[in-house]
């Protein structure tokens, strides 16, 4: 079987899957540029671990289309799609060991934040018209708390006392306690 033909029967099976367009499509273009790699006539049966290894080292996996280097989630990202494909082809019976067994992913730190640029807030509050929406972002601007977390808070009390406390409130089939915002 060709890598080509191969790779229309795995999106076959991810779409059977339930996965995503996007990240078909994403398989789709990871898997893609191995193939373009190492040629559409190449047997799949004849791409080994070496093969695997060299094509992740090369060019066409590590650069961005704008010419930069890909940072390494991103090539996380390509070693997981060519692995998925591979492992579909050895459970499908068509190779008869991984080629990417040996790949290992890239160790990389958790993404920063991501937070407004100076100014950025007070331009967002200054456009937003609705009192309601202009005290949710001045109270998620202000704290950091999550929207969920925001949109669950009981406020009444502290509406009705000189109480400077929002209680949020959780479901009964929360498993972790309510929690208490300081409003000074």
């Amino acid at each position: 079987m060709l890598v080509q033909e191969a790779l229309g029967l795995f999106v076959t099976q991810l779409e059977a899957d339930g996965r995503s367009p996007h990240t078909i499509g994403q398989y789709r273009r990871h898997v893609g540029a191995l193939i373009a790699w190492a040629g559409p006539g190449r047997a799949l049966a004849g791409i080994g671990h070496e093969d695997v290894a060299r094509f992740l080292s090369a060019p066409a996996a590590r650069t961005r289309p704008d010419g930069g280097i890909k940072k390494a989630a991103s090539m996380n990202a390509m070693r997981s799609s060519v692995g998925q494909f591979f492992r579909y082809a050895h459970e499908a019976g068509w190779i008869p060991s991984n080629p990417t067994r040996l790949i290992r992913r890239a160790i990389t730190g958790r993404p920063l934040p991501r937070a407004l640029a100076d100014g950025e807030g007070a331009r967002l509050l200054a456009a937003i018209t609705d009192p309601r929406d202009h005290a949710l972002f001045t109270l998620l601007l202000g704290t950091g708390i999550r929207i969920g977390s925001a949109l669950g808070l009981d406020c009444r009390r502290f509406l009705k006392s000189a109480e400077k406390r929002c209680a949020s409130q959780r479901s009964a089939a929360a498993t972790s306690p309510s929690r208490a915002l300081a409003l000074n």
